[in-house]
């Protein structure tokens, strides 16, 4: 039986820059390595002590390659810690932590580092900056759909009678909840300054959300439809650049180097749904995770749901039961901004340093996709005595081939 567990010790995101605003002249690359550099230093690991390499990435330049690679090698990881991307919409960054961890959790390595990275800047079909290009003709759209990927918002709000009241509602409260959360510090232990770059130089450091900073002001509505929809502009996420990022090991390694950790990873789910309703695969992806876990949706402490739509997030509460004083209690992607394939990462980053904050228990991610796929995680803290916070059950059991000999260990791997 595999009793190995696998923690959280550091996370960190970066400030969630503007479409076309702070971070637009540096690009994923530029972002990535900023975040896993500012990861390490906190952390006071040297970069060879990273085993693997796991970044998530929505939108990838054809031209750039695999962006884990090139991000990892210009951080200073060794090129022997093999990096990969992955592509999976929105849900991109929260896959790329949960296969690392798996990779922990099977005794492959001992310390991975994942995330995600997205600059909507640098995308072609984006090159407008008008608000109702990023969603709407012309924008960001479902291949298997052939139409908008805003459409799906329109379809959900349409099949389960979503009142524009209730959009707009969800959308002022979790701008309120972030901005909050800005003016009292609660941001603050998550995000890494970044530099902001013009060409090669150095212009100043945003060390905040850039749309905390200026709002954007979106349209009335959003032109999903030709003759109009139901879906009001500000109950949309503004599209952003930014990079998320966190430090998984083992319990064990852990406990080695002296972390305590800020989570323990659990069970991870997918699932599909239809592909106009794509947000109900959030709730179906969740159901699993905390079916599986033995984990009602009553006793969650925390939770984070993607909110591209506010209608995407309005459904996963109601459909799931959830306490919405316990849902995106520092506001979420309508308020910060959607950084596309570095959402989910966000995501988990904002909930394990939220969950450490207030020393809650259970707490959950779940985020869905373009095109009808929806992907859940659950982490947990249970603080006990001996400040051993992890001596649960292992959350999930897998059966692997024995592990590496002890003493086969990366050069340079101790702490600095």
């Amino acid at each position: 039986m595999n009793t190995r567990k696998v923690v959280i010790t550091h996370a960190l995101r970066s400030p969630m820059g503007a479409l076309h605003g702070a971070f637009a002249g540096g690009g994923p690359v530029v972002l990535g390595v900023e975040i896993v550099q500012a990861l390490l230093r906190h952390a006071g690991l040297k970069p060879s002590v990273v085993e693997q390499v796991w970044f998530g990435q929505a939108r990838p330049d054809p031209e750039q390659g695999n962006v884990a690679g090139i991000v990892a090698y210009r951080a200073g990881i060794p090129v022997e810690a093999p990096a990969f991307t992955v592509t999976l919409g929105a849900a991109s960054g929260l896959q790329a932590i949960l296969v690392a961890a798996r990779a922990v959790l099977s005794g492959e390595v001992e310390v991975a580092l994942a995330g995600g990275v997205d600059c909507a800047s640098s995308v072609p079909r984006l090159a407008e900056k008008g608000m109702e290009a990023q969603y709407g003709p012309g924008g960001l759209w479902c291949s298997l759909l052939q139409e908008p990927c805003g459409m799906a918002a329109e379809h959900l709000a349409a099949r389960f009678h979503v009142s524009t009241g209730a959009m707009l509602e969800f959308a002022r409260l979790s701008r309120e909840r972030a901005r909050t959360a800005r003016v009292q510090g609660s941001l603050d232990a998550q995000i890494a300054p970044v530099h902001v770059r013009s060409g090669k130089e150095i212009s100043r450091t945003l060390r905040s959300d850039e749309y905390l900073l200026t709002p954007p002001d979106p349209p009335p509505g959003f032109p999903f439809r030709p003759n109009g929809g139901l879906v009001p502009g500000p109950s949309v996420a503004p599209l952003a650049d930014g990079a998320a990022a966190v430090l998984l090991m083992s319990k064990e390694e852990a406990l080695r180097r002296g972390f305590k950790p800020l989570a323990q990873v659990g069970l991870g789910r997918a699932s599909g749904e239809d592909p106009r309703f794509s947000a109900l695969a959030a709730v179906s992806a969740a159901r699993r995770v905390l079916e599986s876990s033995g984990v009602p949706p009553s006793s969650l402490d925390l939770v984070e749901v993607g909110e591209t739509f506010a209608v995407d997030a309005l459904l996963c509460v109601d459909q799931l039961g959830l306490d919405r004083h316990k849902v995106n209690v520092l506001g979420g992607d309508l308020a910060l901004g959607h950084p596309m394939g570095a959402t989910g990462a966000r995501m988990v980053v904002s909930l394990v340093h939220e969950m450490a904050r207030r020393e809650c228990r259970k707490g959950l991610v779940t985020i869905s996709t373009c095109g009808g796929l929806g992907l859940a995680a659950a982490f947990f803290r249970f603080p006990l005595s001996g400040g051993d916070i992890f001596s649960m059950p292992a959350i999930e059991e897998i059966k692997t081939p024995s592990r590496k000999p002890a003493g086969a260990r990366r050069k340079g791997g101790d702490r600095t």
